[in-house]
């Protein structure tokens, strides 16, 4: 499976859109480690049963290996970020 690094240098606020996820899978999502080696996860994203879709989290200061899965491994992620500073920072709640 492959793992993404991202480094986050300030309040973020990291979109994950998904796509191509086959009709025959029931779950799937993408975790968030701190460590490289990927053990201790901090955070899911689950898509359960979603074939599409997009969700949100904020992200604090620091470096991040996230891995998407699916049963059958054929969805992808694009992954998007947008300083917090450009969001009503009122209006959201840290996930990770």
């Amino acid at each position: 499976m492959t793992i993404y690094r991202l480094k986050v240098t300030g309040e973020t606020l990291v979109y994950f859109n998904w796509k191509g996820v086959k009709a025959n899978v029931d779950f799937g999502g993408i975790e968030v480690y701190r460590d490289k080696s990927c053990r201790h996860s901090i955070a899911d994203i689950y898509f359960s049963l979603a074939r599409t879709g997009v969700d949100a989290s904020v992200f604090y200061p620091g470096t991040y290996y996230l891995q998407m899965y699916d049963e059958e491994e054929t969805g992808k992620v694009k992954i998007s970020i947008k300083k917090a500073t450009l969001i009503n920072k009122a209006n959201y709640c840290p996930h990770v």
